[in-house]
This record gives C-alpha cells, structure tokens and sequence, in this order.
C-alpha cells in the first residue's frame, strides 16, 4: 500500500511539471536540432591524454613521434599497456612498424624501482634485420613507454613470459634500457 502511494505522488509530481534532474540536463533547447550522432558519441567519450608513440622512421637511423590519444590513468602500467596497444597498431604516418604484425601483448609489469616489463607473443621476434633496425625496434617500445610513463625510468623486453638476451644478437636485453632521447629525430643528445 506505501509503495502504490509513493508512485501515485511521483507521477502526480511528473504530471505537474516536475521533472528529474537529468532530464532537464539532457533536454535540448527549444527550437535547436537535435544532436547529430557525432554529437553524441563526443559527448559521451572519455576525455583522452597526448602521448608520444616512436616508430623507426622511413631513413632507417631515427625514431619519429606520433601523437595519440589514450585514456588516462593514475596506474603506470595500464598507461604502458595502452602505449604498447597504439605501437602494436601502427603508424598512421608512414614510418615503419615498431612492433611486428601479429604481436600481442601479454602483460606489463612495473616494479616499485620504476622499471617496467614488457611480455609480448613471440611474433615480437619476427622480421628483424641488422643492427639499426634491431635497435629501432627495441627502443621504440623502450622510448615510447620510457619517456610518457611518470615514474618508469627504464623497460625491459620478455617474449612469451621469457627473459631475452637478445632480439638478433646485436643488443643485449638481459636488464632494462633507459629511454635514449638521441635515437628520436630532432631529439637531444645522448647524456654521457
């Protein structure tokens, strides 16, 4: 019986004009179109941040920075992992692929002394060339997360749960890099 005249007084309420509050919110103003489906979608997005994506640029000597959106968050690891999902994609520019097609990511893990480790599928391992694009490719992933992640000052590289020594046998990937700002195009020099 309560219950039948609490609903009784909100749709009386309702009837008078009375509306709830996010209903008014959502009301459009009188006369105005209604919001296009773009609209819409933008409204209800999540607010992204900028970060910077490297991928070997087309001269084969340097990294070239992208700009993408990712969603942010306090956790530096669920920020690495969505830098690693945007290199995973690839470029949108035309330089070349940081990570290998097919590659996936299995996990990041960063430790309390700021280093992040990065397990990816054994594609990861797939078409590497020499030395330059072996050292690209590594730190495409190493200066991608490294230099947009607050708080990681260095990544490491496991494929399918392993540790690696090497990609191609010319970097050793036995402990984790430091970002090297000098392998990005325009970037500053290596600090001795």
């Amino acid at each position: 019986m309560r219950r039948l005249a609490v609903t009784a007084l909100a749709l009386a309420a309702l009837a008078c004009g009375g509306e709830r509050p996010r209903d008014r919110a959502a009301a459009p103003e009188p006369g105005a179109p209604p919001p296009s489906e773009s609209e819409l979608d933008a409204a209800n997005a999540p607010a992204t941040v900028d970060v910077t994506v490297y991928f070997p640029g087309p001269n084969g000597r340097e990294l070239v920075g992208e700009t993408r959106g990712i969603l942010p968050t306090p956790l530096p690891g669920d920020r690495a992992k969505q830098i690693v999902q945007e290199l995973i994609a690839g470029s949108r520019g035309g330089a070349e692929r940081a990570i290998p097609e097919g590659t996936t990511l299995r996990q990041v893990f960063v430790e309390d002394d700021g280093t992040a480790w990065v397990d990816l599928s054994p594609e990861f391992r797939n078409g590497i060339g020499g030395t330059a694009d072996e050292l690209l490719q590594v730190y495409a992933v190493v200066d991608s997360i490294g230099l947009n992640v607050p708080g990681i000052t260095k990544v490491g590289l496991i494929v399918d749960g392993r540790p690696l020594e090497t990609l191609n046998g010319h970097l050793d990937l036995r402990r984790p890099l430091p970002p090297r700002r000098d392998l990005v195009a325009g970037g500053a020099p290596a600090e001795e």
